[in-house]
C-alpha cells in the first residue's frame, strides 16, 4: 500500500472516530432524568450517524486523489473541528445511567483530550498515521456506541 493510500486510510479511521467521539471535558448530563444504557447508546449512535452523514462526503472528496490539496485540507480540518463542537454540545445533553456515569465521564475526558490534539495538530495532523482517538474508541465500544467506532 502506498503512502497516499495509507494516509487516506488513516484519515478515514481518524474521521470516523472523531465523528463519534466529539465530547467535552464535562461529565455529561443535564437536569433531565438519566437515560438507560440502551437509550444512551441509541442517542450516541444517532449523533454519530448524523455527523457521518455531514462529514463523510466532504472527507471523501478531499482525500479522493490520495494527497489532498493543502487549501482543501485546511477547509476540511476547520469544518471537522467546528462539527466536533456541535457534537460536543449534543453529547453534553446526554445523561448516562448512574451505573455508567464514571465510564461516560472518562469517555468524555478522553474524547476532549483527543479532540484538542486534533485541533492543535492542525490540518497536517489529518495526514498522520497516529490515532489520537485509540483510547476513546475503546471506551466508545465498551459503552455500546457502535456507530461511533470505525
Amino acid at each position: 500500500m502506498g503512502a497516499g493510500a495509507r494516509r487516506g486510510q488513516a484519515l478515514a479511521v481518524l474521521v470516523a472516530i472523531a465523528l463519534g467521539l466529539a465530547a467535552c471535558s464535562s461529565d455529561g448530563g443535564s437536569d433531565e432524568a438519566a437515560l438507560t444504557a440502551e437509550e444512551l447508546a441509541e442517542e450516541a449512535n444517532q449523533i454519530c450517524r448524523d455527523a457521518q452523514a455531514r462529514l463523510d462526503p466532504q472527507g471523501e472528496e478531499v482525500f479522493a486523489g490520495g494527497q489532498p490539496d493543502p487549501d482543501a485540507l485546511v477547509v476540511f480540518h476547520t469544518t471537522l473541528v467546528a462539527d466536533l463542537e456541535v457534537q460536543i454540545a449534543e453529547f453534553r445533553e446526554l445523561s448516562p445511567p448512574p451505573e455508567l456515569a464514571d465510564d461516560y465521564a472518562e469517555y468524555l475526558e478522553l474524547a476532549a483530550d483527543a479532540i484538542e490534539e486534533l485541533r492543535s495538530g492542525g490540518p497536517d495532523g489529518l495526514l498522520s498515521s497516529t490515532n489520537p482517538f485509540a483510547a476513546v474508541n475503546s471506551r466508545a465500544a465498551a459503552l455500546g456506541f457502535d456507530e461511533c467506532v470505525p
